[in-house]
């Protein structure tokens, strides 16, 4: 929220949601709109449901999924594992982060670890993090599987992660280790005994009956050795028998479906033919992705109706005797029997006996067991962007390629985007020539489109292996001269002069994952290319190449991915490199003379992957990192936030359109964001309304704002300010939310600390000094202000605003009180004191002066010394 009008591209500016809203289909197969792993049902409404994504947080419909709200835009991890909503009170939900398949992105940077357990009291506005985990590894990168709750009583959770089973009895303020260990892909309660619990992961299935203290395993009729996954099924209309699932297929078969008529003490399989893990319809393939997708449901009020999810659903109305498709993997044939493929959890609502299923493509509901389908996915922004293009002529164009969603195109000022390539879209290029053409690669085929989302052609060049060590080829075409394009799929790089009707092979063969490639649009003679670890320049159109640049003067690269390239508009000299991974200081590398020489701009940027990279004519830079977006000019050497109403994902591209004077961010989980180009700080702003999540507002003189800030842990609101942070007396904070007020120079550094970060589950306390956490608390009590300050005084200006018991203390960075001064204070009336400290007890360096009320922290500023 930010209730003032700023001026275009200020630091008081926001992102907005730029689509896909839905997803039109024009052409192509696997039509779908984006991700969704997880769901939970409302105990008491049908028409409430949650659903949760890898990269794309949770989601909310009240209409049945008519429409859907995100209750996750700000928190600091974008992933949904697991979701949990008490009975007793469904305000009360927990949510468990991180990506339970863990997998799907070709850039393993982008996927979604996990960042503990999250809980929100009042259904989704404030969300605060729960206890750690014990026994997390050093970097804190883990998995999160699965995620229960006691139906009896909300305080009482399990959850499989990082290959323990971790229980809580206190609503997740501390947690205990169950003695088990080894991968966990499913949990499940017996129904109506919560002290029952059931388990299962590869190869294996144990039970619990003293509410996890001790496991047992099953037995077999048939051995579960060598399943990859296991998943779990359970019906309140038998409350004894239970149901798995087991991968992976062989040709015509997989491993099987078992039922256990005695709580999970032993298990009969039920069939194991056909393949119901394949793409057909008969079942007599070998095609198998159990390690990423499966899925069993049975329905609780007639346990003959089992459905399965592997590439597609499958379903049996005889108990398991016999098994039939109930959904097609494409969509040819009726399109009523299609929901996208890639099935990653499916389940009846016990309410009303609707079937939902969550896939790669979005969310869908069956209203007849499977018969026939409704795709609910319009209004789920969560679709995955590898890439994306643009084209300099006419903003309104922009095509992007998606983890399995093929390949997006809006084509004109509505805000429909077009479907017009199934699969894994990856790299794509609007001709700079031509804007109704256009370059593409998805999977392993190079393509070209024209007539504005036409598919023309299959041009990929010859000998390139049709498998996926060819998957994700970078393309570009030359921005001046027509048909004229660059393709460099890992360890081959081409060159085509008739729009891709042959290629001639040019290059190095070590280019390998073709992380990123460039043709510079000021001199299209000039290529660069990077295979993620070793940098190339042409200047000869790929005829000839440079030895390695990126082991020139002062590129001090030490093995993190390098994830994207980008020069200049106006200059082939100036170019900018991206680095991901968790190397503290190696972020942003940039050269003035086409790679002869580098210099580290990574500044004080915070340790996190910096995905991606957009230059405007001026040569200033815009990053997309995992936590947002960051602005430095061209002639400054640190970074500024630009990521007010950003979603807290990987920004996997930037794209500038200069005429516009806007920029676009294709996210991993998101969608696609727009923000004007920065254009310098405000003056002065107003900032109202509702404040949340993480937010940066920066004026050159004077801050002034009334603001209702919530959201709980999640939140963290800086204001900076080149002279006065005024709050006024009707400023409101509410629990767990951070604000920090600053007087510093606009554009001038230190990038704020921010929240966490998606990837390593990390939400650090930054100082022990923490403003009242009252239910609603006005701010401000008081306020300090420095009049001036010489070698042996400082004189503070203390405005009272409610009377009482006030002190004045020095705080160190790391929340403690500095040694040697004893600080001053007394009961004080409203109005205005001047108040004397001795220059000699105030640290040098940064700390700051803390105002106590009641012996509460209500302000603190950055002390002159």
């Amino acid at each position: 929220g930010n209730g003032d009008i700023s001026p275009a591209g200020s630091t008081t500016a926001s992102w907005t949601f730029k689509g896909p809203f839905f997803t039109s289909y024009l052409s192509g197969s696997y039509r779908g709109q984006g991700r969704i792993d997880v769901m939970a049902f409302h105990p008491s409404n049908p028409n409430i449901i949650y659903v949760g994504a890898p990269n794309g947080g949770m989601w909310r419909t009240t209409d049945g999924g008519l429409s859907w709200i995100c209750l996750t835009h700000t928190l600091p991890s974008t992933g949904v594992a697991g979701i949990a909503i008490s009975n007793s009170d469904p305000n009360i939900i927990y949510m468990l982060t991180g990506d339970r398949n863990f997998g799907g992105s070709f850039f393993g940077a982008y996927n979604s670890s996990s960042n503990g357990l999250w809980r929100t009291t009042d259904g989704g506005g404030n969300w605060y993090k729960m206890a750690d985990f014990p026994g997390l590894p050093a970097n804190n990168i883990y998995q999160a599987t699965k995620l229960l709750m006691d139906p009896t009583n909300h305080n009482v959770l399990l959850v499989a992660a990082n290959d323990r089973i971790y229980r809580s009895v206190n609503a997740g303020l501390s947690w205990t280790l169950t003695p088990i260990t080894g991968r966990v892909n499913d949990m499940e309660f017996k129904p109506g005994n919560s002290n029952i619990i059931y388990a299962a992961g590869p190869g294996a299935f144990i039970y619990s009956v003293n509410g996890g203290d001790s496991w047992t395993s099953a037995s077999f009729n048939v051995s579960l050795a060598e399943t990859n996954r296991v998943e779990i099924a359970t019906s309140s209309a038998d409350a004894n028998k239970v149901w798995l699932v087991c991968g992976p297929a062989t040709a015509g078969s997989f491993k099987g479906i078992y039922v256990s008529s005695n709580s999970g003490v032993s298990f009969t399989r039920l069939l194991n033919t056909p393949n119901i893990l394949g793409s057909t319809t008969d079942g007599s393939d070998d095609d198998d992705q159990s390690f990423y997708d499966l899925a069993i449901a049975v329905s609780p009020t007639n346990v003959n109706t089992i459905v399965t999810g592997g590439l597609a659903v499958w379903k049996s109305v005889d108990g398991g005797s016999s098994i039939q498709w109930a959904t097609t993997y494409s969509e040819s044939g009726d399109l009523g029997f299609y929901i996208h493929p890639d099935v990653h959890d499916i389940a009846f609502n016990p309410l009303n006996g609707y079937l939902y299923a969550a896939t790669d493509g979005g969310f869908y509901r069956s209203t007849n067991n499977g018969i026939s389908w409704t795709d609910l996915s319009a209004g789920l922004h969560t679709t995955m962007f590898y890439t994306l293009s643009g084209f300099n002529g006419d903003p309104n164009k922009l095509m992007g390629g998606t983890q399995d969603n093929g390949l997006k195109y809006k084509r004109d000022a509505s805000s429909n985007f077009y479907h017009i390539l199934g699969g894994d879209g990856f790299d794509v290029v609007i001709d700079p020539t031509n804007s109704s053409r256009a370059y593409t690669t998805s999977n392993s085929s190079t393509r070209r489109f024209i007539n504005d989302g036409v598919m023309d052609a299959i041009i990929t060049p010859p000998g390139v292996p049709d498998n996926q060590g060819s998957y994700f080829a970078a393309i570009d075409a030359d921005p001046v001269t027509a048909n004229t394009v660059y393709v460099s799929y890992p360890s081959y790089f081409f060159k085509s002069t008739n729009g891709g009707n042959s290629w001639t092979q040019k290059g190095p063969g070590y280019v390998g994952d073709s992380r990123a490639f460039v043709v510079c649009p000021s001199n299209a003679n000039r290529l660069f290319v990077t295979n993620g670890i070793r940098i190339l320049r042409s200047d000869n159109g790929g005829d000839n190449w440079t030895a390695d640049i990126s082991l020139n003067p002062g590129f001090t690269y030490t093995g993190d991915a390098i994830e994207d390239i980008k020069v200049c508009p106006t200059n082939s000299n100036l170019l900018w490199v991206a680095i991901g991974g968790y190397t503290n200081g190696q972020k942003v590398y940039y050269s003035p003379d086409a790679g002869s020489n580098w210099i580290n701009l990574s500044g004080t940027l915070p340790n996190v992957p910096v995905h991606s990279i957009a230059i405007d004519n001026g040569n200033n830079a815009y990053i997309g990192t995992e936590i947002g977006v960051f602005y430095q000019a061209a002639n400054r050497t640190d970074w500024t936030p630009y990521y007010n109403n950003l979603p807290r994902v990987p920004v996997s591209e930037l794209v500038i359109n200069q005429a516009a004077s806007v920029i676009r961010a294709a996210t991993y989980g998101r969608g696609i964001y727009e923000a004007p180009l920065f254009s310098g700080c405000d003056l002065n702003a107003f900032i109202s309304g509702d404040v949340t999540g993480e937010k940066f507002f920066e004026v050159s003189n004077q801050l002034t704002s009334n603001a209702n800030v919530f959201g709980g842990t999640n939140t963290k609101v800086i204001f900076r300010a080149g002279v006065e942070v005024v709050l006024t007396n009707n400023f409101i904070a509410l629990e767990g939310s951070q604000v920090v007020t600053e007087l510093k120079g606009c554009e001038t550094g230190p990038v704020p600390i921010i929240n966490g970060t998606s990837k390593l589950g990390i939400v650090p306390s930054f100082s022990n000094q923490i403003l009242p956490a009252n239910k609603r608390t006005n701010f401000p009590f008081g306020s300090v202000r420095v009049n001036n300050s010489n070698a042996t005084t400082v004189e503070l200006q203390v405005t009272i605003n409610s009377p009482g018991l006030y002190s004045i203390r020095i705080i160190q960075p790391d929340g403690k009180f500095a040694e040697g001064f004893t600080g001053v204070g007394g009961n004080y009336q409203a109005g205005q004191y001047k108040v004397n400290i001795n220059s000699a007890t105030v640290p040098k360096g940064p700390s700051y002066i803390g105002l106590y009320y009641n012996d509460e922290l209500v302000h603190y500023q950055e002390t002159p010394l």
